[in-house]
């Protein structure tokens, strides 16, 4: 009997023991070669960046908090650090990591397989502004369900023994001659390259070509390099492997792909070019246009010539230049125009009618390929001065130190990040927590040629070494003092206490009303027994208006301590007031002063003034209201004395409590009517409406014979186009609309319109009284600051009407240039709406030229959003 068994049955048993033994092969040796592959990438980095001490993976896929980058970041390094802590096993840790106003401390439990099944966020120090969402549950829950690997984005921030961050590094991919070819790539702080690369596990480059890319003459050429890298044929620094260009191409491209995956990932700022041209392969080259509302991609063909063989208008994002892009990209003739070209002067190029804009940008940037291609001295000259702003970002993982910041009428946050060596490296500021600063704010937090102002400097900043922003001083100011404070704490340096200034508990106390702009506060003083001031307290503002500016007064030690140990009444001119609140600064001299005198038994009533002779008042306009002024004349005729009344406003009472005696004094003995005679700075409108009132009285002091009804003076005329004009210019928080009435040539009436904004509304009332807006009438020309008294306690709105009735009287001039305006609507397409008539019974002849009729319409950047004008 055959008992053999059939050769199938033994082939198989062979294959099945052979299958189990590689089988046992492979998983013996899987986990050794994860492993080996895992310490060969740990010593490729160390290799890029030797002075790092360890890496640690940038952690992805977190929820932004909208406005809060720093809070993130800060949710994201704790998360991290919890991974770390846990090296892969289950449990319950809490990581912190600093956030824009303090520690933002992470909580979270991980089970066996490493994903998140709980966490929170924040604890007892948790400070953050911007970034309070991040305290929310709702928040913290987005982060169960995720493991280290969903969060990880392949890049790895090395730190220092001190923990502080030295640099990145990262591997990306990118398709070479042969297939794929992996390059890592090393970051420091600066952004410069501290070295790459080249190979991978599928690496198949021509060997003796672009396998050399593997090679230290290739790959050692990029250490020191800054973004972006390129060949040198190409105006670069980077030497082509010879006869392997494709591969060369693909490394530098691989690189540039790779630092800006790492500045995401990573949050780093980089300086992109201008005009940078993506090589794309097949003579194809990517370029980005700019629209009128945002950027699009063109690509560009050419042959081996070098000359153009084809124009590709992409799409854009920007929704309200789908319209526009779209008659570029179907004008086959537009086009058309480039093929052949070698080189391109924009400026002598068709422009599409109704996309100007798009189709000029077309024009720009299929020349800049041209020259990219065809001549890489002069691309390389025309992208040498990149225009870029100074980078001020704060790091991730750069040592950040916060302090508050005072604004207008509440605080801020700033933050900087700062070096070993004492080296202001960032600046942040955050919002404010009064919404009627951040018009105000947002001039300094986006301003970067401001805060760039700090970065670099290793001491604390001089006031006089930083350029405060115009309009925003006090915003600026409080900048300063936070970078400072914040500096200090970076250094251990404590800050000076500020000076004793509070009234001692059991103290006998004096109070007086001082005077702000719109209302009243209360000022309270203790007294020691020699009778010098040993506490001083102010109270709240009567007026919410007054409220910011008081704010300024009362919380400030520094201008309170001048008080301390002053006896008798102080002299305005001895206590540096508070700048942007002057009033109130005043207002609580002399409140101390009566309060004093009221300690000591002194009073300062002084005897009623004799009434006037009948007669002998008038009233007189002030800024917001009217008052008595009283003129006693000498036999002579030449003025006696000068009395004043109350005004009937109570806005207009603290400007006319500064028309003290010196300035009524300066018209006693003067014969009328009284030439030059000085104003009082911050009460212009009163002082001038005194002087008139004075003035009025000079025909009664005039001899008889002199008494005859002089004839009006001749009506003002000028050049300008008669009409009504009207235009908006932007006011602290909104627009304010401005109505200029033109006759006989002269501006005649001002009216100010209301705001749209409830914060405004206070201010632009004050611009809108008769003793401002009259100032204007007469004009024939624009006029300067200087030329027109703006209303107290409302600069901004005052600087917007003046703004506005420049524009109308520019725009009334006789031989006023048409504005250049960028438009991207047809002549074709113009709207057929008819102008309104002008309300006037003989309108001047109507103004021809050769513009193209139409109604056109386009925006421009406001202050803080666009303002679309038509």
């Amino acid at each position: 009997m055959n008992k053999k068994l059939p050769a199938w049955i033994v082939l198989t048993l062979i294959s099945l023991v052979a299958a189990l033994a590689l089988g046992a092969t492979y998983n013996g040796t899987k986990d050794r070669i994860a492993r080996q592959e895992a310490e060969k990438a740990v010593a490729v980095r160390q290799e890029l960046l030797p002075q790092a001490a360890d890496f640690k993976e940038v952690l992805g896929n977190i929820d932004s908090i909208s406005g809060a980058t720093y809070t993130t970041e800060a949710v994201r390094e704790a998360v991290a650090a919890n991974f770390e802590k846990l090296d892969g096993a289950a449990g319950t840790v809490t990581s912190v990591s600093h956030g824009f106003m303090g520690p933002v401390a992470v909580e979270m439990t991980v089970d066996e397989a490493g994903v998140i099944t709980a966490a929170r966020i924040g604890d007892d120090s948790f400070a953050e502004i911007k970034g309070a969402a991040a305290a929310d549950p709702e928040y913290a829950q987005k982060l169960v369900g995720l493991s280290h690997s969903d969060m990880g984005t392949g890049v790895y921030q090395g730190t220092n023994a001190e923990g502080k961050a030295v640099g990145y590094v990262s591997v990306g991919t990118v398709t070479g001659f042969g297939g794929p070819v992996e390059i890592t790539v090393g970051l420091d702080n600066d952004t410069t390259l501290t070295g790459i690369r080249v190979g991978g596990a599928s690496f198949s480059e021509t060997a003796g070509l672009g396998a050399k890319s593997k090679e230290p003459a290739f790959y050692e050429q990029f250490a020191g390099k800054s973004y972006p890298v390129d060949l040198s044929k190409n105006g670069g620094e980077i030497d082509a492997i010879t006869a392997a260009t494709i591969t060369s191409s693909a490394v530098v491209r691989g690189v540039n792909n790779t630092v800006k995956a790492m500045a995401e990932a990573a949050g780093i700022k980089l300086s992109e070019p201008v005009a940078a041209i993506e090589e794309l392969g097949e003579g194809r080259y990517g370029v980005t246009a700019q629209g009128v509302s945002g950027p699009f991609p063109v690509v560009v063909t050419v042959d081996g010539e070098g000359a153009v063989v084809s124009v590709e208008v992409q799409d854009t994002a920007a929704a309200n230049d789908v319209s526009y892009l779209g008659k570029v990209q179907g004008n086959a003739a537009y086009l058309a125009q480039f093929n052949g070209s070698k080189a391109l002067d924009a400026a002598a190029l068709d422009t599409v009618s109704g996309a100007t804009v798009s189709s000029s940008s077309v024009n720009e940037s299929v020349g800049k390929v041209l020259l990219y291609v065809n001549d890489p001295a002069a691309y390389a000259a025309l992208t040498a001065d990149t225009g870029e702003e100074a980078d001020i970002a704060i790091r991730r993982g750069a040592s950040v130190w916060t302090a508050e910041g005072k604004g207008l009428n509440g605080i801020f946050p700033v933050a900087i990040s700062v070096d070993e060596n004492a080296v202001i490296t960032g600046i942040a500021v955050g919002d404010s927590e009064s919404d009627m600063d951040a018009a105000f704010l947002g001039q300094v937090k986006n301003n970067n040629a401001f805060l760039a102002q700090f970065v670099g400097k290793n001491e604390k900043v001089a006031a006089d070494a930083i350029d405060m922003v115009s309009g925003a001083t006090i915003s600026s100011k409080g900048v300063l003092t936070a970078v400072n404070k914040a500096w200090n704490a970076s250094q251990g340096i404590e800050e000076a206490p500020a000076p004793e200034v509070g009234i001692a508990e059991g103290a006998v106390t004096y109070t007086a009303a001082g005077k702000g702009l719109t209302g009243s506060f209360d000022v309270t003083i203790s007294v020691d027994a020699d009778g010098a001031v040993n506490g001083i307290a102010v109270g709240d503002a009567s007026t919410a208006e007054d409220a910011g500016f008081l704010g300024q007064v009362k919380d400030n030690a520094e201008f309170l301590a001048q008080f301390i140990g002053t006896k008798g009444n102080v002299d305005a001119k001895d206590i540096e007031t508070v700048s942007g609140a002057t009033v109130s600064s005043k207002g609580v001299i002399a409140a101390v002063n009566a309060a004093w005198n009221a300690s000591q038994g002194i009073t300062d009533e002084k005897p009623a003034a004799a009434p006037a002779a009948e007669g002998n008042t008038v009233k007189a306009s002030g800024l917001t209201g009217s008052f008595d002024v009283t003129v006693e004349l000498n036999d002579d005729g030449t003025v006696k004395a000068v009395t004043l009344g109350e005004s009937d406003s109570d806005m207009d009472k603290n400007f006319l409590s500064m028309l003290n005696d010196d300035f009524l004094a300066q018209f006693a003995g003067k014969a009328l009517p009284v030439e030059g005679a000085d104003t009082v700075s911050g009460a212009t409108v009163s002082s001038k409406a005194v002087i008139e009132a004075v003035n009025s009285f000079a025909a009664a002091a005039a001899p008889a014979e002199e008494t005859k009804t002089e004839a009006p003076a001749a009506e003002a005329t000028g050049d300008l186009k008669d009409g009504v004009y009207e235009t908006a210019v932007m006011g602290m928080n909104a627009p304010v609309t401005v109505t200029v009435t033109v006759k006989n040539g002269v501006v005649s009436e001002v009216t100010v319109d209301g705001t749209s904004s409830d914060a405004d509304v206070p201010y632009v009332a004050k611009t809108q009284d008769e003793a401002f807006v009259k100032q204007f009438a007469g004009l024939a020309a624009t006029a300067a600051e200087g030329d027109i008294d703006f209303a107290s306690g409302a600069t901004v709105s005052s600087r917007a009407v003046l703004k506005a009735v420049n524009l109308i009287v520019d725009a009334a001039a006789p031989e006023a240039p048409a504005e250049e305006v960028k438009t991207e609507a047809p002549a074709e397409e113009a709207k057929t709406e008819a102008p309104a008539e002008e309300a006037k019974p003989e309108p001047a002849a109507e103004a021809t030229g050769d513009l193209k009729d139409g109604v056109y319409e386009t925006a421009a950047m406001g202050m803080n959003a666009p303002v679309t004008v038509t």
